[in-house]
């Protein structure tokens, strides 16, 4: 705007100039002609004076064109920059110092769109980075109305698009703690944190509030951190300390009274000798097979075996997993029938898939009386085959159905016995280790089914 200023300044003094100069050259004519007496100077002089007029007047009005051509020129280039138009250029022109005012004004101007282009790249960019977190963030300005939220934010309080905007955040955050935090933080000017659960959300989440000082305007920064998971996590790791300490402290106890009955002379006692000897052997045993359990469940779960997939036979990986399971069972046990689809072949680690057909056979024989009946089938799905692993048991009462493959999980009465309860959890972590998924399905009195899913050779 200075520069135009300056052209307008120009152009009024290039229009006064000429008249200026006229002006003068009359004056003189007329002195002249009063007061020099010679006839043939006054009219030579006169003549002189009009070519002098001619001159200066021509002079003049190309003067004022150039510096009109000039000047539309800027103003077009201002019109330009006003309505946020940059890719334009202004023409060069002959003149030096005129040539000199346009490369500035294009190289503003180019400097202007570079800005405003990094600028919206930098909008852009945070714009991603909001919308991808995790966390839920929202601005709220001075009068404490939500100018700003992300995606999490939006999916966190049921908003969609823009429809967030200007409401009051009192409407939307109905916590006196939270607004109270937000306005001791733009009192105070500091960031402020506060540990909340959002009974309506089912959440415990760590709030932030940050002040967002600019142009007097005391906007505040909310991020809300979900900390559910880590509760969550907390929880789950108490309950597993608890449940390990449950399963051994039982065996342990009952070794110690019977060591004590020996003791105390049961040792003397034949029978009673050899019978407290077999059941502290048994005890051993299930921790035994506890740790062993712990310690395979801990390993697939941190990632340390090498997964080789191979191209397996299915059939032939079912034969060797039932005569495995047969073998730990003595006497009677339900008939365990074979009906796979001998021409499968699938993708996978050979050790995996046997031990998850072993456990989950061994836990069908458990359950089904020695006159029952167990199958093994296979069904095709897309990339995947189905394997089904069905009894003829008592049954699964649905409140157990979600909670079979949690750790030390065990069923009432229909389901309880004395093994470790990490059978299951450790063949549904087997399975996602190939690949696929684990589910079950039961009715009271007519058996159940566990499935089980693993990748088509290709």
């Amino acid at each position: 705007m200075k520069i135009v200023r300056n052209f307008d300044l120009v152009k009024l003094v290039l229009t006064i100039l000429p008249s200026f100069l006229i002006l003068s050259a009359f004056a003189a004519s007329f002195l002249l002609v009063f007061f020099v007496d010679s006839q043939l100077f006054q009219v030579f002089f006169s003549f002189l004076v009009i070519i002098l007029f001619f001159v200066i007047a021509g002079i003049s009005i190309k003067v004022i064109n150039d510096q009109k051509y000039i000047l539309d020129l800027l103003t077009d280039g201002m019109e330009h920059l006003k309505s946020e138009s940059y890719d334009f250029t202004l023409p060069a022109t002959k003149k030096g110092k005129q040539n000199e005012l346009i490369s500035i004004f294009n190289e503003m101007a180019q400097k202007m769109e570079i800005n405003l282009s990094q600028m919206n790249l930098d909008a852009e960019t945070l714009s991603v980075v909001l919308d991808n977190m995790d966390d839920s963030v929202m601005v709220v300005n001075s009068s404490n109305e939500i100018d700003l939220m992300n995606n999490s934010a939006l999916s966190l309080f049921n908003f969609t698009g823009q429809s967030f905007k200007r409401r009051r955040l009192s409407d939307v955050v109905r916590y006196h703690q939270i607004l109270q935090l937000v306005n001791s933080s733009r009192e105070s000017n500091e960031t402020l944190n506060l540990e909340i659960e959002l009974f309506d959300l089912s959440k415990t989440f760590f709030v932030s509030s940050t002040p967002l000082n600019f142009q007097n305007e005391k906007s505040i920064l909310l991020n809300f951190h979900d900390l559910s998971d880590l509760y969550q996590l907390d929880n789950t790791r108490r309950e597993f300390v608890s449940n390990v300490s449950h399963e051994l402290r039982s065996p342990i106890t009952s070794i110690s009274v019977m060591l004590e009955t020996l003791e105390s002379g049961g040792i003397n006692d034949e029978s009673v000798r050899d019978k407290y000897l077999e059941r502290i052997s048994g005890e051993v045993t299930r921790m035994t097979l506890l740790i062993n359990d712990l310690l395979e469940l801990s390993r697939i779960e941190s990632g340390v075996d090498q997964i080789e997939m191979d191209h397996l036979n299915l059939v032939s990986i079912i034969e060797e997993s039932i005569n495995m399971a047969k073998n730990r069972f003595y006497g009677d046990h339900p008939e365990i029938r074979n009906l796979a689809d001998s021409e499968i072949v699938v993708n996978g680690t050979k050790d995996h898939i046997i031990q998850i057909f072993v456990n989950l056979i061994e836990n069908a024989i458990k359950y089904t009386d020695k006159d029952g009946e167990i199958s093994v089938s296979t069904e095709i799905d897309g990339q995947f085959v189905k394997i089904n692993i069905r009894d003829s048991g008592q049954g699964i009462d649905d409140e157990h159905i979600s909670h079979l493959f949690e750790r030390f999980y065990k069923a009432d009465k229909s389901r309880s016995d004395s093994g470790t309860g990490l059978g299951l959890a450790i063949v549904k972590h087997l399975t996602q280790t190939q690949g696929g998924s684990v589910s079950v399905t039961s009715q009271i009195g007519e058996g159940s089914v566990f499935s089980f899913t693993l990748q088509l050779a290709q």
